[in-house]
């Protein structure tokens, strides 16, 4: 006797209108479903991002780093212009073996680790030092040993903005190491 397959939620997407809301948890959507939308939303010189409740909160760690900068602080259209680059297909696939790594370890220390929040903030502005901390050790690290390699680290580290020339600050630097890190524990 077969089992009957449970269809993928998303397995006919192709059958809707190319822009459908859906009301979820009590909250109307709005989806799209074509990389010609994707590309239109996409487009900074007409859309903003938005900075959510979430994002905003992150503000206490991360201050103005690429998430959580609104798009009219300088800091986010430096890293934004310095960044975008090292994002490309090249560069990321480049990227995939020390992602792999970091995913393994971070997989094992999760059952020894306490999480980053707390409800005292006490600890949680001392976990926010930490990481503050252990991201200035990567740094420095880095500048005492460089690499020559492609990666988020040297294009923030010896990036400079095609706009205005200018570098990014090691605390800039700092904000983006650990949005990089919160980003990847999300993907």
């Amino acid at each position: 006797m077969s089992t009957p397959k449970c269809p993928s939620p998303l397995s006919k997407i192709w059958q809707r209108p190319m822009v459908f809301s859906l009301t979820l948890f009590g909250k109307k959507r709005i989806f799209i479903s074509s990389q010609k939308l994707m590309e239109e939303i996409c487009d900074e010189k007409r859309f903003g991002k938005l900075v959510s409740a979430a994002l905003g909160e992150l503000r206490n760690g991360i201050h103005d780093g690429l998430f959580t900068a609104q798009n009219d602080e300088e800091n986010w259209g430096l890293a934004h212009r310095i960044l975008v680059p090292a994002f490309g297909p090249l560069n990321i696939t480049g990227m995939f073996d020390d992602m792999k790594d970091v995913q393994l370890i971070l997989q094992w220390r999760a059952a020894f680790m306490a999480p980053f929040y707390r409800a005292d903030d006490a600890q949680f502005f001392s976990d926010i030092e930490y990481m503050r901390t252990l991201s200035q050790e990567i740094i420095d690290k880095r500048i005492q040993h460089p690499e020559d390699t492609k990666d988020l680290l040297n294009a923030m580290l010896y990036g400079k903005d095609p706009r205005t020339g200018k570098s990014l600050s090691q605390g800039t630097i700092i904000d983006n190491l650990i949005t990089f890190l919160i980003a990847g524990h999300e993907t």
